[in-house]
C-alpha cells in the first residue's frame, strides 16, 4: 500500500515509525514531515490547505490511503473532499470533527445522549459568562469553544482567574476559537486519555495514557499541548474501559450516526475518573500529541490494516494487542514556549541518546539548516522510553534527555510520570498506617510533615499536612478525603456543621459534635493546595490485592479522630481523589517553595527540632 501521512509533528513521526514497520507498506510519503520522518519515509512539500492540490497529488502518486494527523485539516473538511474524490482516508468528516472543533457541540451531544459530563453553560458574550461564574463560584473551568492548540482551557481556582480567562477569550487571545466560551463545573478525580478507532458504527478500544499539561516544574505556568505523557494509565483497568465504552463511546457513536455524521477515525476521549465514575471532559478527533508517542511503541499489531479497516467501515471483530511495558515521553521545548518560542538553536547528541536500548526520539519542531539540526517550533523533541514500570521508563527517558546536547532547550525535570507510579506505590506499601499530622509547636499557615502510626519505611515520601489558626483563635489541623480544602495567606474559611450521625459523610462523628472545614479560597502566595490525610489498609484474598477504603484523620491537641470514607464494603478500592489530592499538594508545595519538616525513614523517628527540607529538593510524595 502507498500511504500519504498528513502532518509534521511528533505525533506524525510516531505514526510514520509504526506504519513504516508494516509489511503491507510499499511507500510512505509525509507532508510536510520533519527531519525525523525523512529517515524512514519520503517528505513532500504539499499545501494541505489546498484540497484540490492534495487530491491531485494523491492521484499522481497512486495513494491508497491518506492518514490525517492534525485536527485543523480535519475541521477544514480535507477528509470530506478526499472521500468525494474516491480516495480512501482515515479521519472524520468536518461535521463529525465538530466533536473537537466545538466544545459546545460536544456538550449538547452529551445532553442528548445522556453521556456523563460536567455541568456547564455556554456564552457568546463576556458579561453573561462572568455573571454565571460569579453565581457558580470557583474552582471552575473556562474553555474557548473552538480549536486553540491545547491552550484554550483555564482551570480557574479563583473567580478572579476565571474572569480574566473569559476576558482573554473574548478579547481575541485565541482568535475565532474564543468567540464563544463554555464554562464548566470543576471535576475532582484522575484525568485519563482514552483512544479508540471508529468506522462509523464500530469502536475498537485501543489504550489509555496520561499527560502533563503545564509548562513549568511543580505543575506551574500556563497549559501547553503537553509536556510529557505515559501509557497505560494504571487507574484505567479493564473494568473501567468497559464502562467507558458502554457509557461514553457507544452513545457518542450512535448519537453522531443519528445526526447523519457517523464518526470515522480515531476518537480521543479526555476523561475524569471521579468517585461517581468516568465523566467526559472533551473529545479530540485525532491521536493526542504527545500521547501518540507513548501509544505507538506499545502496539504489538500492525497499525496499517487497522487504519485501513476503520477507513473502509470494516473494523468488525478487529483487535489491538499491547505490550505490558510502560512507555513515557519527555517533551523538550524551545525557550519562550508556549508564548513565543525561539527558533534556530542547534541541537546535537541525538545519535547517542537514540542508541540507548528502549529509547526512541521523535522529532516535532525540528528543521535542517545546512548540516545542523535546529529548533523550529515550540515543542521540539519527544524523548520516549519503555520500561516495566513508570519509574523505570522515566529514569531511562531522562538519561536520554541528558545525553542530548541542547543548552537552550528546557523540559520538566524529573516529574513526567511520577504521580501515578507513586500513588500506586503508596496504596500497596502503606499497609495499616494512619497518615496523620504531627502535633507540636507551629505558626499560622506553616505546613508541616505528618507522622505515620505505626512508622513505615516510606515515612519521608508519603505525607504532608498543614496547620493554621481558626478565626476563633483555636488551634486545629485540617484533613480531607476528596474535596477542596485550601488556605490562602494562612487564613482558612471556618465552617461548622453538626453531624447527622456516625455514617454522615460530612464528618462521621457522633451526633452533636462539630467539624471544621477549610474551603477553597484561591491561589494566593500562601495557598498550598489540598490537604489529604488518610488511613490505608491492605488485604489479600488469594493472590489478589484488595485495597480497603480510606479513613479521614483529624488531630486536635491530644485527640485523634478517624472517619471511614469509603462506604461499608471492606473490599472497596481506595478512592482516586485521595491520591490525586496528595500529589496536587506536593506539587503546590514545590511551587510555592514552602519547607516541610522531615521524618527519617526506617525507624520513623522525627527529625531533630528545626531540621527542615526545602520543597525544591522534590521529596518523593505519592
Amino acid at each position: 500500500m502507498r500511504v500519504l501521512l498528513i502532518g509534521g509533528g511528533g505525533r506524525e513521526h510516531a505514526l510514520a515509525a509504526k506504519l513504516a514497520a508494516s509489511p503491507l507498506l510499499t511507500a510512505l510519503i509525509c507532508a510536510p514531515g520533519n527531519p525525523g520522518t525523512a529517515a524512514i519515509a519520503t517528505n513532500a512539500v504539499l499545501d494541505v490547505a489546498n484540497h484540490s492540490a492534495v487530491i491531485d497529488f494523491c492521484r499522481i502518486q497512486s495513494i491508497d490511503l491518506v492518514v490525517i494527523g492534525p485536527e485543523a485539516p480535519l475541521v477544514a473538511g480535507l477528509a470530506d473532499d478526499l472521500a468525494a474524490a474516491g480516495i480512501a482516508v482515515f479521519g472524520p468528516t468536518a461535521e463529525a470533527a465538530r466533536l473537537e472543533g466545538s466544545k459546545a457541540f460536544t456538550k449538547e451531544l452529551c445532553d442528548r445522549q445522556g453521556i456523563p459530563t460536567a455541568a456547564y453553560g455556554r456564552f457568546n458574550n463576556a458579561p453573561k459568562a462572568k455573571a454565571y461564574v460569579r453565581q457558580q463560584g470557583a474552582p471552575i473551568v473556562i474553555k474557548a469553544d473552538g480549536l486553540a492548540g491545547g491552550k484554550g482551557v483555564t482551570v480557574a481556582m479563583t473567580v478572579e482567574e476565571a474572569l480574566a480567562a473569559i476576558d482573554d477569550c473574548f478579547e481575541g487571545a485565541f482568535g475565532d476559537a474564543g468567540a464563544e466560551v463554555v464554562v464548566e463545573a470543576f471535576l475532582e478525580g484522575e484525568e485519563v486519555s482514552f483512544f479508540c478507532l471508529c468506522d462509523g458504527r464500530t469502536a475498537l478500544p485501543l489504550t489509555s495514557a496520561q499527560d502533563h499539561k503545564r509548562v513549568g516544574d511543580g505543575d506551574t505556568g500556563p497549559n501547553t499541548g503537553g509536556m510529557g505523557a505515559y501509557s497505560p494509565a494504571p487507574i484505567f483497568d479493564a473494568a473501567m474501559q468497559a464502562r467507558v465504552m458502554e457509557e461514553i463511546i457507544a452513545p457518542t457513536l450512535s448519537g453522531m450516526a443519528a445526526m447523519g455524521c457517523p464518526f470515522t477515525g480515531v476518537l480521543y476521549a479526555g476523561l475524569m475518573v471521579t468517585d461517581e465514575g468516568p465523566k467526559l471532559i472533551e473529545y479530540n478527533v485525532r491521536f493526542g500529541d504527545p500521547e501518540c508517542q507513548v501509544i505507538m511503541p506499545r502496539l504489538r499489531d500492525d497499525l496499517l490494516p487497522l487504519l485501513k479497516a476503520a477507513a473502509e467501515g470494516a473494523l468488525g471483530d478487529a483487535t489491538a494487542r499491547w505490550t505490558d511495558d510502560t512507555a513515557l515521553t519527555v517533551v523538550m521545548c524551545a525557550p519562550g514556549y508556549p508564548a513565543a518560542p525561539e527558533k534556530g538553536s542547534v541541537i546535537g547528541g541525538l545519535d547517542k541518546a537514540g542508541a540507548m536500548d528502549g529509547v526512541t526520539i521523535f522529532h516535532a519542531g525540528t528543521a535542517r539548516r545546512g548540516g545542523d539540526l535546529v529548533a523550529n517550533g515550540g515543542r521540539v523533541l519527544n524523548v520516549t522510553a519503555t520500561g516495566s514500570t513508570v519509574s523505570e521508563a522515566q529514569a531511562l527517558a531522562y538519561q536520554a534527555v541528558e545525553a542530548i546536547d541542547w543548552p537552550d532547550g528546557f523540559w520538566l525535570h524529573g516529574q513526567c510520570g511520577v504521580a501515578i507510579d507513586e500513588r500506586v506505590g503508596v496504596r500497596r506499601e502503606l499497609s495499616g498506617c494512619a497518615i496523620g499530622v504531627k502535633d507540636h509547636g507551629w505558626q499560622q499557615g506553616e505546613p508541616c510533615a505528618a507522622a505515620l502510626d505505626p512508622p513505615h519505611k516510606d515515612a519521608d515520601r508519603c505525607f504532608i499536612g498543614a496547620r493554621m489558626d481558626r478565626p476563633d483563635g483555636d488551634r486545629a489541623e485540617t484533613a480531607l478525603h476528596a474535596g477542596q480544602y485550601v488556605c490562602e495567606h494562612g487564613r482558612p474559611r471556618d465552617h461548622r456543621k453538626p453531624a447527622a450521625g456516625p455514617g454522615d459523610r460530612r464528618c462521621g462523628l457522633d451526633p452533636g459534635q462539630h467539624r471544621t472545614r477549610v474551603d477553597h479560597m484561591g491561589g494566593g502566595p500562601r495557598s498550598i493546595g489540598r490537604l489529604p490525610v488518610a488511613r490505608i489498609v491492605e488485604r489479600r484474598i488469594g493472590d489478589d490485592l484488595i485495597e480497603a477504603p480510606a479513613f479521614e484523620t483529624r488531630r486536635f491537641p491530644g485527640t485523634t479522630i478517624q472517619r471511614h470514607i469509603g462506604g461499608d464494603d471492606p473490599h472497596a478500592r481506595l478512592k482516586a481523589g485521595v491520591f490525586r489530592a496528595l500529589h496536587r499538594l506536593a506539587r503546590a508545595v514545590r511551587h510555592h517553595g514552602i519547607v516541610l519538616e522531615q521524618r527519617r525513614t526506617g525507624i520513623g523517628a522525627p527529625a531533630e527540632d528545626g531540621q527542615r527540607r526545602r520543597a525544591g529538593a522534590r521529596p518523593q510524595i505519592g
